[in-house]
């Protein structure tokens, strides 16, 4: 039975001097009313609260503060006593009552206090009367440990200090706490988010731990998590979002405050990568918690260090009440486990049940470690305890959730749920809705000290089952794959292939490749060499492609596995431009022998377009659409089909179909949230060429400058500077200028379109490579033919990989190449020769090839054998 606490040392603090004009009346009427009152010890004071004012803080039942022009809440003082009273109480921001003694001093409120002010009353009998009426109901919460109060201070000085400060906000602020295993950053972290929700009116999102990755795997299994999170929070579907995207989805729709924790990150990550766990609004605060602080990154670093021995008494003397005679020996057991947390806590709870005396005989003989304290706590846990404890020595260290406990252990779920509660009321674990969250020094102390053992079959066949029926933890669950993967022989594939398959849904596909490229490494069969190309693909690893997707083709026994690699081996060779080996390899004998599964063969269909339109034949490829558009699949399977056949609508002059159908796959995504997906952004550049095309068709005067100029203010206007209707419009114009002999200008044009191209819709798109093209006539219409031909360079590959080596612009970009080669440098005549006939002969095969094309090409032969 508890013994009652103290009584506090005071029963209202005040933020304000005994000075100030009525405080003495104040003070007598709440004495009266039989109320302990403190005054601020140093109302002048710097925003550093002192232990013994923390301390005062921490007994006190209400606050009371003045709000007013000289004296506002947001002040560094009154903030820094507010958010130390509300750290160390945990009672809430209902036991704050600010007085406001101004008239229009609203705006000088925070947000999260605004509840929180009352008019000032007339008399300090009415003041008395209010406080009163503010009572809380019940006394502080004694049983919880509440240290750490300068530590809340540090953390929300650095998250939201700035809101209130002159000058303006940080644009994402973000603060680090770091620590020793086990000294509680988590629970800091996750305690000033429950302390502070106020100030977090949007909530929080939670992600981690990921201390136990290699720091190459962070920012992967970092975007996976938030992604769920986000797609959970937002109601919207973010498969296919980078993690570059899903920062401007979230900075686009969190409207109010948001704390986002990002719980243990790995050491030595450089500062470019934590950069990208901040997300890019000020609304967004991020806590990050790091065993060792990140020097490189200017995020403000809160160390926790040992607890001072008054935090340790109050820490033990929460799980195991202690007597007067008690104290000094408990004392002196803090000081020997150097104030360690966990280690307090693990002692406290192996002697909560002892009956005789804690004198310092006694606890001389308990571990002044961690790790052994833990131990001792494992080996006295009940039996399926001890099960659930060894079960996450196998896992991740993540939540592991009770269903699948249950399973794996082949217990009930009452059972674990029980055992779940033993382990919380240890303190070897933390209390987490429908899951089981193991401290991660605990799994660590564990691992280390029990046999590393094959997983059970009973574990490794539960992880796959709930992977393909539980979506509600699958970002856990692929976790616990992942980590069994790494100590299962077996089943290794089967555990790696569904964390494959999430890492390419995400559109992660640098990470998707590793873990495909883990599984080859094992037992793989033909399908898995043919899913690994696909994502060498991705990745641009063509030749691996090749090679991989040729072994599949040749070990498979299925027919349809067979199909879908020959399929994925000649996409890869139409990627490195391998026309003939492409329709040795697929195309020519297998193309049309469509698979009866309706996904496959829309993928198939729109392949097999897509390498009509690379060789210059989108008239053969239309007519592959006819059966496709009512084919079932999935939304961006269907949207690729759809961009595909509006390509080549384009190609063949259809300049209306092309752009309605471009405009029907981006309302597509915008009306599912998705607009800020790839898909979408190539529908729209789409849909820009071809409304530009449609419109110039109808220009008088097509090459006018003066013309043209007037045709992009108007895309200016009706659609606005950053569109991609406006942006694709600049190139025809800098194109005129540079024709007229105003190179300058074209050059100026095509820079200022670039930089918000490239902020806007990326580097690797016919746009970026159309504007690239246009500079490099500028420089050649200058005479610079090096410099033309270096440019030329760099982005005939893209082309030919995105447009296919016989579009327009490919041709045209080969044949200007050639031609500034062979005038920039006579010893590449030979190369500039061997491009321009090679591209002169693609000319010709092309279908409806432009007369411009075909007059460039013949004089671009001339002048490469030109001496």
């Amino acid at each position: 039975m508890r013994r009652p606490r103290v009584p506090p040392r005071c029963d209202v603090f005040l933020t304000f001097p005994h000075a100030v004009a009525g405080a003495g009346g104040l003070e007598r009427e709440l004495r009266e009313h039989g109320l302990t009152v403190r005054f601020d010890d140093d109302p002048d004071g710097p925003d550093v609260v002192t232990a013994a004012t923390a301390e005062a803080l921490a007994g006190a039942h209400l606050l009371l503060a003045v709000h007013s022009r000289s004296r506002p809440l947001s002040g560094p003082r009154q903030w820094a006593l507010i958010t130390t009273f509300l750290a160390a109480s945990g009672g809430g921001s209902s036991r704050v009552l600010a007085l406001s003694a101004d008239r229009d001093v609203a705006h000088l409120v925070p947000a999260e206090l605004a509840q929180c002010v009352v008019p000032m009353p007339g008399s300090a009998a009415e003041l008395a009367e209010m406080v009163r009426e503010r009572w809380p109901v019940e006394s502080p919460v004694t049983d919880q440990f509440a240290g750490r109060h300068e530590v809340f201070w540090s953390i929300h000085k650095a998250l939201c200090g700035a809101r209130f400060a002159v000058g303006g906000a940080p644009a994402a602020p973000a603060a680090v706490i770091c620590g020793a295993p086990g000294s509680g950053k988590t629970a800091t972290a996750g305690r000033y988010a429950t302390l502070f929700r106020g100030a977090y009116p949007g909530g929080t999102v939670r992600t981690g731990p990921f201390g136990h990755l290699d720091p190459a795997d962070f920012l992967s299994l970092f975007h996976l998590t938030l992604s769920a999170a986000l797609s959970r929070r937002l109601a919207v579907d973010t498969t296919g979002l980078t993690l570059p995207q899903l920062r401007r989805l979230a900075a686009e729709r969190i409207d109010e405050p948001t704390l986002v924790l990002v719980d243990d990150v790995p050491a030595g990550l450089p500062p470019a990568v934590l950069d990208q766990i901040v997300l890019p609004t000020a609304q967004v605060a991020t806590l990050v918690t790091a065993r060792v602080a990140q020097p490189a990154w200017p995020a403000p670093a809160i160390g926790l260090a040992g607890l001072p021995p008054s935090d340790g008494l109050r820490l033990f003397d929460g799980i195991r009440p202690l007597r007067e005679d008690e104290r000094d020996a408990v004392r002196g057991l803090v000081e020997r486990c150097d104030g360690h947390p966990f280690a307090i806590r693990a002692n406290a709870h192996l002697l909560r049940s002892r009956p005789d005396t804690l004198d310092a005989e006694v606890l001389a003989a308990r571990p002044s470690t961690a790790p052994q304290a833990i131990l001792d706590l494992i080996s006295e846990l009940p039996a399926v305890a001890r099960k659930l404890v060894l079960l996450g020595t196998v896992l991740a260290p993540v939540p592991i959730p009770t269903g699948f406990a249950a399973e794996a252990l082949g217990l009930s779920t009452d059972a674990v749920t029980a055992a779940a509660g033993e382990l919380v009321a240890r303190g070897l674990a933390r209390p987490a809705p429908g899951c089981i969250r193991l401290h991660t020094l605990v799994l660590e102390v564990a691992r280390s000290a029990f046999p590393h053992a094959e997983p059970d079959a009973r574990v490794t066949g539960t992880t796959l089952r709930l992977l393909a029926d539980d979506p509600r933890h699958r970002v856990l669950l692929l976790q616990h794959a992942r980590a069994l993967a790494e100590r299962a022989t077996g089943p290794r594939a089967a555990l790696l292939r569904p964390v494959a398959a999430a890492y390419s849904t995400l559109g992660d596909h640098a990470a998707a490749g590793e873990v495909r490229a883990a599984i080859l490494a094992g037992n793989a069969t033909a399908a898995d060499y043919a899913d690994a190309a696909r994502v060498e693909i991705d990745c641009g690893l063509y030749a691996q492609a090749v090679r991989h997707a040729r072994h599949a083709v040749a070990a498979a026994t299925d027919e349809t596995v067979r199909y879908e690699a020959g399929l994925t081996a000649a996409e890869a060779l139409d990627c490195q431009g391998d026309y003939a080996a492409a329709d040795e390899v697929f195309w020519r004998h297998d193309a049309i022998r469509w698979p009866r599964r309706p996904e496959l063969r829309l993928r198939a269909i729109t392949a097999l377009a897509r390498a009509r339109r690379f060789r210059g034949r989108p008239d053969r490829a239309l007519p592959l659409f006819d059966g496709a558009h009512g084919l079932p699949a999935d939304a961006d399977r269907t949207a690729a089909m759809e961009l595909e056949h509006a390509r080549n609508l384009l190609l063949m002059g259809s300049f209306r179909p092309a752009r309605d159908l471009a405009a029907d796959v981006a309302g597509a995504y915008r009306r599912r949230g998705r607009h800020h997906h790839s898909g979408h952004a190539e529908a729209m550049l789409l849909w820009a060429d071809a409304a530009l095309a449609l419109d110039m068709e109808h220009l008088h005067t097509p090459d006018e400058p003066a013309v043209l100029w007037d045709l992009t203010a108007k895309y200016r206007e009706q659609e606005g500077a950053r569109s991609p209707l406006t942006l694709a419009a600049s190139v025809p114009v800098a194109r005129a200028l540079t024709a007229a002999g105003r190179v300058q200008e074209a050059l100026e044009v095509l820079s200022g379109t670039e930089t918000v191209l490239l902020g806007e819709f990326g580097d690797d798109n016919p746009l970026r490579y159309r504007v690239r093209h246009a500079i490099a006539s500028s420089h050649g219409r200058l005479g610079d033919f090096g410099r033309q031909a270096r440019v030329l360079d760099d982005i005939v590959a893209g082309q030919a990989r995105v447009l296919g080596l016989r579009h327009p612009e490919t041709l045209a970009t080969r044949l200007d190449l050639g031609m500034a080669l062979a005038l920039a440098d006579p010893a590449s005549r030979n190369r500039a020769t061997r491009i321009v006939d090679e591209a002169a002969a693609d000319v010709r095969r092309t279908f409806r090839a432009p007369r411009a094309l075909s007059a460039k090409a013949s004089a671009a032969r001339a002048t490469v054998r030109t001496p």
